[in-house]
Protein backbone atom coordinates (compact mmCIF):
# COMPACT_ATOMS: atom_id res chain seq x y z
CA UNK A 1 0.00 0.00 0.00
CA UNK A 2 1.27 3.14 -0.97
CA UNK A 3 0.84 6.70 0.75
CA UNK A 4 0.86 10.06 -0.48
CA UNK A 5 3.41 12.82 0.35
CA UNK A 6 0.75 14.40 2.21
CA UNK A 7 -0.27 11.46 4.44
CA UNK A 8 3.06 10.46 4.88
CA UNK A 9 3.58 14.18 6.52
CA UNK A 10 0.61 13.86 8.60
CA UNK A 11 1.31 10.54 10.01
CA UNK A 12 4.76 11.49 10.83
CA UNK A 13 3.79 14.85 12.53
CA UNK A 14 1.16 12.72 14.62
CA UNK A 15 3.83 10.62 15.84
CA UNK A 16 5.87 13.56 16.76
CA UNK A 17 2.99 15.12 18.95
CA UNK A 18 2.61 12.02 20.60
CA UNK A 19 6.33 11.47 21.66
CA UNK A 20 6.10 14.94 22.14
CA UNK A 21 3.44 14.82 24.66
CA UNK A 22 4.71 11.57 26.11
CA UNK A 23 7.98 12.87 26.90
CA UNK A 24 6.31 15.62 28.27
CA UNK A 25 3.92 12.81 30.67
CA UNK A 26 7.20 11.18 31.25
CA UNK A 27 9.21 13.65 32.80
CA UNK A 28 6.03 15.13 35.12
CA UNK A 29 6.25 11.21 36.37
CA UNK A 30 9.82 11.26 36.52
CA UNK A 31 9.73 14.38 38.82
CA UNK A 32 7.09 13.49 41.23
CA UNK A 33 8.63 10.45 41.82
CA UNK A 34 11.97 11.46 42.71
CA UNK A 35 10.31 13.74 44.88
CA UNK A 36 9.01 10.77 46.60
CA UNK A 37 11.64 8.63 47.14
CA UNK A 38 14.12 11.35 48.70
CA UNK A 39 11.41 12.48 51.38
CA UNK A 40 9.13 11.62 53.62
CA UNK A 41 5.60 11.74 52.95
CA UNK A 42 3.41 11.78 55.90
CA UNK A 43 -0.49 11.70 56.10
CA UNK A 44 -3.07 11.61 59.19
CA UNK A 45 -6.63 10.88 59.99
CA UNK A 46 -8.66 11.10 62.99
CA UNK A 47 -12.23 10.98 64.39
CA UNK A 48 -13.80 14.04 64.08
CA UNK A 49 -16.57 13.51 66.75
CA UNK A 50 -14.12 12.96 69.76
CA UNK A 51 -12.58 15.69 72.28
CA UNK A 52 -9.52 14.94 72.25
CA UNK A 53 -8.79 17.89 75.09
CA UNK A 54 -10.09 14.62 77.23
CA UNK A 55 -7.18 12.92 76.91
CA UNK A 56 -3.80 13.66 79.12
CA UNK A 57 -2.22 10.25 79.20
CA UNK A 58 -0.55 7.78 76.96
CA UNK A 59 0.65 4.34 76.58
CA UNK A 60 3.40 3.29 74.00
CA UNK A 61 2.90 -0.32 72.77
CA UNK A 62 5.20 -2.54 71.40
CA UNK A 63 5.81 -3.16 67.80
CA UNK A 64 3.43 -5.14 66.33
CA UNK A 65 5.42 -8.20 63.94
CA UNK A 66 2.94 -8.44 61.49
CA UNK A 67 2.86 -6.27 58.68
CA UNK A 68 -1.09 -4.89 57.20
CA UNK A 69 -1.75 -6.08 54.47
CA UNK A 70 -0.03 -4.98 51.29
CA UNK A 71 3.38 -4.38 53.33
CA UNK A 72 5.94 -7.54 54.15
CA UNK A 73 7.95 -7.74 57.06
CA UNK A 74 11.52 -8.71 55.60
CA UNK A 75 12.65 -9.15 58.90
CA UNK A 76 11.74 -7.78 62.59
CA UNK A 77 13.12 -4.21 62.87
CA UNK A 78 16.17 -3.75 65.04
CA UNK A 79 15.66 -3.17 68.64
CA UNK A 80 17.10 0.40 68.27
CA UNK A 81 14.65 0.93 65.63
CA UNK A 82 11.95 0.31 67.96
CA UNK A 83 13.43 2.24 71.05
CA UNK A 84 13.75 5.30 68.30
CA UNK A 85 10.15 5.30 67.90
CA UNK A 86 8.88 4.75 70.89
CA UNK A 87 11.24 7.42 72.33
CA UNK A 88 10.39 9.79 69.79
CA UNK A 89 6.37 9.12 70.57
CA UNK A 90 7.19 9.99 73.77
CA UNK A 91 9.27 13.02 73.50
CA UNK A 92 6.76 14.38 70.51
CA UNK A 93 3.65 13.76 73.29
CA UNK A 94 5.40 15.10 76.05
CA UNK A 95 6.09 18.25 74.53
CA UNK A 96 2.45 18.79 73.32
CA UNK A 97 1.32 18.44 77.52
CA UNK A 98 0.84 14.67 77.25
CA UNK A 99 1.90 12.42 80.62
CA UNK A 100 3.25 8.33 79.94
CA UNK A 101 1.25 6.01 82.10
CA UNK A 102 0.72 2.42 82.35
CA UNK A 103 -1.66 0.60 79.52
CA UNK A 104 -3.86 0.14 82.92
CA UNK A 105 -4.22 3.67 83.19
CA UNK A 106 -3.34 5.58 79.93
CA UNK A 107 -5.93 7.48 78.41
CA UNK A 108 -4.81 6.51 75.00
CA UNK A 109 -3.12 3.63 73.55
CA UNK A 110 -0.81 3.83 71.09
CA UNK A 111 -0.12 1.12 68.53
CA UNK A 112 2.88 0.74 65.87
CA UNK A 113 2.85 -1.27 62.68
CA UNK A 114 4.96 -1.34 59.40
CA UNK A 115 6.26 -2.73 57.17
CA UNK A 116 7.99 -2.48 53.36
CA UNK A 117 7.24 -3.09 49.80
CA UNK A 118 9.30 -2.94 46.52
CA UNK A 119 8.34 -0.23 44.20
CA UNK A 120 9.68 0.71 41.01
CA UNK A 121 9.48 4.28 38.85
CA UNK A 122 10.46 5.08 35.48
CA UNK A 123 13.15 7.59 35.47
CA UNK A 124 12.76 9.62 31.95
CA UNK A 125 16.14 10.88 30.22
CA UNK A 126 15.37 13.32 27.27
CA UNK A 127 15.32 11.26 24.02
CA UNK A 128 15.42 12.80 20.37
CA UNK A 129 12.18 13.38 18.30
CA UNK A 130 12.55 9.96 17.05
CA UNK A 131 12.57 8.17 20.80
CA UNK A 132 11.60 10.59 23.75
CA UNK A 133 12.35 7.62 26.47
CA UNK A 134 16.04 6.93 24.80
CA UNK A 135 17.97 6.69 27.85
CA UNK A 136 15.18 6.39 30.39
CA UNK A 137 15.73 3.09 32.45
CA UNK A 138 13.46 1.42 35.60
CA UNK A 139 14.50 2.71 38.89
CA UNK A 140 13.82 -0.18 41.54
CA UNK A 141 13.59 0.51 45.18
CA UNK A 142 12.06 -0.28 48.58
CA UNK A 143 9.21 1.73 50.31
CA UNK A 144 8.85 1.27 53.82
CA UNK A 145 5.95 2.60 55.63
CA UNK A 146 5.29 3.60 59.29
CA UNK A 147 1.59 3.66 61.00
CA UNK A 148 0.87 4.92 64.34
CA UNK A 149 -2.83 4.71 65.38
CA UNK A 150 -3.44 6.09 68.68
CA UNK A 151 -6.81 4.30 70.24
CA UNK A 152 -9.31 5.42 73.18
CA UNK A 153 -8.01 2.95 76.19
CA UNK A 154 -11.77 2.70 77.55
CA UNK A 155 -13.45 1.74 74.56
CA UNK A 156 -10.76 0.99 72.52
CA UNK A 157 -11.92 3.27 69.75
CA UNK A 158 -9.34 4.41 66.93
CA UNK A 159 -9.26 7.90 67.58
CA UNK A 160 -6.12 9.10 65.20
CA UNK A 161 -4.30 7.10 62.70
CA UNK A 162 -1.20 8.59 61.17
CA UNK A 163 1.49 6.65 58.84
CA UNK A 164 4.32 8.11 56.98
CA UNK A 165 6.47 6.02 53.88
CA UNK A 166 9.82 6.68 52.32
CA UNK A 167 12.46 4.90 50.32
CA UNK A 168 14.73 2.85 52.78
CA UNK A 169 17.29 1.06 51.64
CA UNK A 170 17.13 -2.80 51.54
CA UNK A 171 18.00 -3.03 55.05
CA UNK A 172 15.27 -0.77 56.35
CA UNK A 173 15.20 3.01 57.68
CA UNK A 174 18.12 4.15 59.28
CA UNK A 175 17.14 5.67 63.07
CA UNK A 176 17.46 9.67 61.86
CA UNK A 177 14.93 8.90 59.14
CA UNK A 178 12.68 6.79 61.46
CA UNK A 179 12.88 9.90 64.37
CA UNK A 180 12.18 12.23 61.57
CA UNK A 181 9.34 10.29 60.18
CA UNK A 182 7.27 9.80 64.05
CA UNK A 183 7.90 13.70 64.48
CA UNK A 184 6.28 14.64 60.94
CA UNK A 185 3.37 11.99 61.96
CA UNK A 186 2.71 13.09 64.89
CA UNK A 187 2.85 16.76 63.75
CA UNK A 188 -0.96 16.94 63.58
CA UNK A 189 -1.72 15.34 66.65
CA UNK A 190 -3.76 16.76 68.43
CA UNK A 191 -6.02 17.74 64.93
CA UNK A 192 -7.47 20.87 64.80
Amino acid sequence: MTYDRKEQEEQHMQRFVKNIRNLILGLGIAAAAAGCGASIRNYADYEHTVSFDEYHSFYVGEFDPEPPAGLDARREPPAEVVEAIHDTIAQELEAKGMAQADEASADLIININGGGRSQSRTVAAAGGAANPFEGSYIERYRQGTLIIDIRDRENNMLVWHGWATAAVSEDGADVDTIREAVIQILSGYPPG
